[in-house]
């Protein structure tokens, strides 16, 4: 890991999400994002474990806040696309 504190909660998240466990990267983001809350990835992040869960609407919100701390991020920007196609959303 890094020596930026950030990084422990993103990659520690995406060796959960990669091994399956969803909701204890959820926690773990939600975490991240507590501890950082101008920290745009911890946002992205926790978006993509609550919508592989399933849990679209929240993913969504998580999502927007990314977007509006960093616009430009184009992974949450596709992320977008997949959660509103999901929830059956216009673009």
């Amino acid at each position: 890991l890094g020596t930026d504190p950030r990084e422990q909660y993103r990659e520690f998240g995406i060796a959960l999400l990669a091994a399956g466990h969803a909701a204890e990267a959820e926690v773990w983001y939600r975490e991240g994002g507590k501890q950082f809350p101008t920290w745009p990835h911890a946002h992205a992040n926790l978006a993509v474990a609550l919508a592989s869960q399933g849990k679209y609407e929240e993913a969504e919100a998580a999502v927007l806040k990314a977007l509006r701390l960093d616009p430009s991020m184009p992974d949450a920007k596709r992320n977008l696309e997949l959660i509103r196609q999901a929830l059956k959303k216009p673009q």
